[in-house]
């Protein structure tokens, strides 16, 4: 028999270790016989996985989630069991998004080599080539290693993705996410500039699509909206403008001594990410890179008092885009406020 690979099981179930852990821990005492009540989880997690004991108030919360997903169901007397069908339909729902999504993908890569063949034909000009979207996230990994600072416009910071795995859902875009993490917050090594809509909309719309819960979607928003105010008051190596208004096209900006090349994403019309045209012109990234710079003196700095008044109109949206979705299933639809 194959022996199951943990990593990858967690990845593809979209739970965090931590969730994993537990969903282990559950199935070894369904195994033994043993009631799965909270007492019993705690101690047998002691007893198997290494590390801090698990907080009785964090694992509520985790078997929340966890029975939120249908991958565990409580029974009598406060016990829970793994629900398998639960995992089988999340798997298979996932197996079929990705069937969808490359079918998607090779018509969307069609037609943007065509369009953009013209310009591939002018070597002399400027070098022009089309990553998909978790090979541009690989290259931009490897990239951001040797810069000394990355300009990046974006509908919401993925920088702060690294806390939420289901928003990272393919090896590239995991790997990049956590590097900035990694050199930005951790070892303060790295400075990331973000031009950004901050649009809780997207977000929320994102983390719903993968739990199939408002309430989750919902508290995960703000878990993410908190973690970001407590970095914007302790980071000073992240820098965050925000603009509430469409500023064009997303870019990704390496900074470094001769820097001579960027990125500019390509999206369907649901503002899904298709993959990026790399460009490699001084002139260019020169010209894209002063787009930048003039259009966060137009922005808003989230420091401060403003970005403090900035934020509380973000979680305002929040509210409303999660009752939209309670009241008329309208997750993610966009809500327009005027800042004022």
């Amino acid at each position: 028999m194959v022996e199951a690979d943990n990593t990858k099981i967690s990845k593809w179930l979209d739970v965090t270790p931590q969730q994993f852990d537990i969903l282990e821990t559950i199935l070894r005492l369904q195994r033994e016989g043993v009631k799965a009540t909270p007492k019993n989880i705690i101690e047998e997690d002691v007893k198997i996985h290494e590390g801090p004991k698990i907080q009785k108030s964090n694992l509520f919360t985790q078997l929340k989630t966890l029975r939120g997903r249908g991958f565990v169901k409580r029974e009598e007397k406060a016990s829970y069991v793994v629900d398998f069908n639960g995992i089988k339909k999340s798997l298979t729902k996932t197996n079929k998004k990705l069937e969808e999504e490359m079918q998607e993908f090779q018509s969307v890569f069609t037609q943007t080599e065509e369009y953009f063949k013209g310009i591939l034909a002018d070597k002399n000009r400027i070098m022009v080539d089309f990553y998909e979207y978790d090979e541009m996230y690989e290259k931009t990994a490897d990239m951001v290693k040797n810069c000394e600072e990355f300009l990046i416009t974006s509908a919401f910071p993925r920088i702060l993705y690294p806390t939420s795995p289901c928003l990272m859902p393919t090896p590239g875009a995991k790997r990049y996410s956590e590097i900035l993490w990694d050199l930005c917050i951790k070892k303060k090594q790295l400075k990331v500039s973000y031009l950004t809509r901050m649009d809780v909309g997207y977000l929320f719309t994102r983390l719903y699509r993968t739990y199939n819960n408002a309430e989750l979607a919902y508290d995960e928003a703000n878990i993410i909206l908190n973690n970001f105010e407590a970095l914007m008051n302790s980071s000073k190596e992240l820098i965050v403008f925000f603009v509430d208004s469409p500023y064009g096209v997303d870019m990704v900006i390496p900074q470094h001594a001769n820097s001579d090349e960027f990125f500019i994403l390509v999206r369907e019309k649901s503002s899904k990410g298709i993959g990026a045209v790399f460009i490699k012109s001084s002139e260019l990234t020169y010209r894209f890179r002063n787009i930048f710079t003039s259009e966060c003196k137009k922005a808003v700095l989230m420091k401060g008092s403003k970005g403090e008044k900035v934020l509380k109109i973000l979680r305002k949206r929040l509210d409303d885009v999660y009752q939209n979705c309670l009241k008329h299933n309208e997750c993610g639809r966009p809500i327009k406020m005027p800042l004022r």
